[in-house]
């Protein structure tokens, strides 16, 4: 029996195999890459959380019944799950990737953390010794801040680099670049100062632009965190679910 665990992001597509007790890696790619994996295998059953919205989402619910997976499970967010209990006063608005990585990054060290996940966006999550979410921030990642910069200032259009570079810069490309990682780090080196003691959990993409940054503090990193949280969220057979057939 083969299934696909589907984390559908803003950016990308993540995706890994679950087949006979044991996991493949992970691979990322857009919705033709999905597709053709799929075509690759006889999938039983896919879980699937998704971020991208409901035009997005629908692609995917129909590119799965295509491929005749009439087992889905679709993650949605709950008030509590696997000892975590969701912070927000409307907690139906947590992202739900946020949540996964909550679940996945509490159940992993069992004490109080702060999950960081550098996606699009880079956000950030705190939760509690007894597994209660406290909140968190969201801020631009690289990529949306360059974006903004070119779209918005026709001067500062260009192409830029994902750098670890704090220096000033002695071009308008290298002054876009290390501005951008300078704010960025400064507002890690904030967010960890104001956490203190406890576990620091980081995963996306984006990690390896701040690996050097944040080594210092002895960081856990785990590639697959919301997909491991997708997972604890499928077998926690939560209230919160949507089952197609």
């Amino acid at each position: 029996m083969i299934e696909f665990e589907i984390d559908v992001g803003n950016t990308y597509i993540k995706w890994r195999r679950w087949e006979s007790g044991q996991y493949f890696s992970a691979v990322s790619g857009d919705l033709c890459a999905l597709e053709a994996d799929l075509d690759k295998n006889v999938v039983s059953k896919a879980l699937v959380a998704c971020v991208a919205g409901e035009s997005i989402k629908s692609e995917v619910a129909g590119l799965l019944q295509s491929r005749g997976v009439k087992d889905v499970f679709w993650a949605g967010v709950v008030k509590s799950a696997v000892g975590v209990i969701n912070g927000y006063t409307d907690y139906q608005k947590l992202g739900v990737d946020r949540w996964l990585a909550c679940l996945a990054g509490y159940q992993l060290v069992s004490e109080r953390c702060c999950i960081i996940d550098f996606g699009s966006a880079i956000t950030v999550d705190v939760v509690d010794d007894g597994g209660c979410h406290k909140g968190g921030y969201i801020v631009p990642g690289s990529r949306l801040c360059f974006t903004s910069l070119g779209g918005n200032t026709g001067s500062l259009a260009g192409v830029y680099e994902y750098v670890s570079d704090d220096r000033l810069g002695l071009d308008t490309k290298e002054c876009v670049e290390n501005g951008v990682y300078l704010m960025q780090a400064g507002f890690l080196a904030a967010v960890l100062e104001r956490f203190g003691k406890g576990k620091v959990i980081c995963t996306g993409g984006g990690y390896k632009q701040f690996a050097a940054l944040l080594s210092e503090r002895g960081v856990v990193y785990c590639r697959d965190l919301v997909l491991d949280g997708l997972r604890l969220a499928y077998i926690d057979g939560w209230t919160g679910m949507e089952r197609g057939e």
